[in-house]
């Protein structure tokens, strides 16, 4: 009987207690109360680094950049992984460099995808991105979209025929003792139309998308631009992982030469470099384009590595060389002396 009754105190003890219990499966793992979570995957097209064009020539390239957020109030299980986004055209106006941007695991905040596109043939099309991305701790998928409208090359619709007017003889003049002759006015030049700005576009050549550069090293960034009206200027920054948005500048309004050596700081973290390029049309436009790289351990300098060695051979030699004359200083010797014949 006491087995029992101490079986069932236990139970009440331990077991969970039914008010903590949600619908979302999260809520038994986080010190949160009534397990109150959500977390969504946002695509941020209205984001002041969401870049995307309207309008694109034929065989023209320029950058989309798009921001994604992983936002919400997940608790502690706040990762969505294997996130990656695509873009596509949806009727073929233009190409694009790589349909799908892997991204990887995101934690909360902001993340950004960036695509090269080129324009094809004469035509409306639109651009079509996606999202998507998994919560691994409680299987749950996310998945986003957008599209917005682009003009590619100089459409037209099919033009509705019209009838040729017939041509309406001209009058011979005639002449009167006092009249004056009637004179033909003279047509009015039509203006030679002002030919259109193309839009500025920027794309980072060096470093490559995910690349991995050491750290205290000396680097070259490089970029292309197109369009936009000269001379163009050039601001250069980069953000670290973990610098809640604090970006530091490298260069700014450095007159447009395609590189710049750059000098990587003492860091292990991931970092964003973001290249702005602005041009002289009035209003000016402006171009941006990101990229991440991974900063690596710095390469060790010759001289800490050829110091060591120098002091471990010198001992090295001292040490033989201390040997060698302790040895020949207590080498055995004898000494013979001869007093009239006889030998002692």
């Amino acid at each position: 009987m006491l087995g029992i009754s101490l079986s069932v105190i236990l139970f009440i003890v331990f077991s969970p207690k039914a008010e903590g219990i949600s619908n979302n499966p999260c809520s038994p793992c986080h010190p949160f109360p009534n397990g109150d979570f959500d977390q969504y995957l946002d695509i941020l097209e209205a984001d002041s680094q969401t870049q995307i064009p309207s309008t694109l020539d034929i065989d023209e390239t320029k950058t989309v950049i798009v921001i994604i957020e992983n936002g919400g109030n997940p608790g502690i299980y706040d990762i969505i992984s294997d996130v990656s986004l695509s873009l596509a055209s949806e009727y073929g106006f233009f190409s694009v460099n790589s349909q799908t941007y892997n991204i990887g695991d995101v934690s909360l905040g902001k993340r950004s995808a960036t695509w090269q596109i080129t324009g094809l043939s004469d035509g409306y099309d639109r651009i079509l991105i996606s999202a998507i991305g998994t919560n691994d701790h409680f299987v749950s998928e996310f998945t986003e979209g957008y599209s917005a409208p682009i003009t590619v090359g100089l459409p037209t619709s099919s033009p509705t025929p019209t009838t040729t007017p017939t041509p309406t003889p001209t009058p011979t003049p005639t002449f009167s003792p006092n009249s004056t002759p009637t004179t033909t006015p003279t047509p009015t030049p039509t203006p030679t139309p002002t030919p259109a700005i193309k839009q500025l576009s920027v794309i980072i050549q060096s470093p490559k998308q995910e690349e991995s550069w050491p750290a205290l090293t000396t680097q070259e960034l490089s970029w292309q631009t197109n369009g936009g009206t000269s001379p163009l200027r050039i601001t250069i920054e980069y953000l670290l992982s973990n610098s809640n948005e604090q970006w530091i500048t490298i260069a700014k309004n450095i007159l447009h030469n395609s590189s710049l050596t750059w000098e990587i700081p003492d860091t292990n973290q991931t970092l964003t470099l973001r290249i702005t390029a602005s041009d002289s049309s009035n209003p000016p436009q402006t171009s941006i384009a990101l990229t991440t790289i991974h900063i690596a351990e710095p390469i060790p300098e010759f001289s800490t590595i050829l110091v060591p060695i120098i002091l471990m051979v010198s001992i090295s030699l001292l040490i033989i060389l201390k040997r060698t004359t302790k040895q020949k200083s207590h080498k055995p010797y004898s000494i013979n002396i001869r007093y009239k014949g006889c030998r002692y």
